[in-house]
């Protein structure tokens, strides 16, 4: 992968891309709109298999947490 590091179970990308697009990202998309992981990886200047395993991993952790608090999806 171009630009990319993978340490352990997280992707960085060495110019700081990544966390720069998704803040723009966040700041002028509206609430409720879904965008593809294609015009996410666009701004974030990576491709969509490194948003979908970033979503992939984001889900992950949030099941992880809901279950270990005795919460429901």
């Amino acid at each position: 992968m171009r630009g990319i590091k993978k340490f352990s179970d997280e992707i960085i990308l060495e110019d700081g891309g990544l966390d720069a697009g998704l803040t723009i990202l966040s700041a002028v998309t509206p609430r409720g709109v879904e965008l593809m992981l294609e015009e996410i990886a666009f701004v974030c200047g990576c491709n969509k298999q490194d948003i979908w395993y970033i979503e992939k991993r984001a889900k992950k952790k949030l099941r992880d947490e809901f279950q270990k608090r005795g919460l429901k999806l």
